[in-house]
């Protein structure tokens, strides 16, 4: 019987209501988080050709007016960016180790 010890969380483009029962640890990724991944590979090229590719050379990034976040299609995944959050904040969900990621690499 295996038994969980950690879980791994995105930072949402706001405040989750985090409440992780000790001895739970949390880690937590930065600066993208996930939203979704397609089988299909046709956001970048917008056709129904088979993939060629271009997600080794290209992304795509959507700027949310309303929610004020962006996105970014990486390959035939959709991540969103955020600010780092708060030490109080951080403390306050149990987060005690954060997994820094500057660039997205999915392709």
């Amino acid at each position: 019987m295996a038994i969980v010890m950690r879980i791994e969380i995105d930072n949402l483009a706001w405040e989750m209501n985090v409440k992780v029962r000790k001895p739970l640890k949390v880690t937590l990724y930065l600066p993208y988080g996930y939203v979704s991944t397609s089988r299909k590979c046709s956001k970048l090229t917008l056709t129904d050709r088979p993939c060629q590719k271009e997600c080794q050379r290209y992304f795509l990034k959507v700027k949310d007016k309303i929610s004020h976040v962006d996105f970014y299609g990486m390959g035939n995944s959709i991540f969103f960016k955020t600010q780092i959050p708060s030490e109080v904040y951080l403390r306050k969900i149990g987060v005690d180790r954060i997994v820094y990621q500057p660039k997205l690499t999915f392709c």
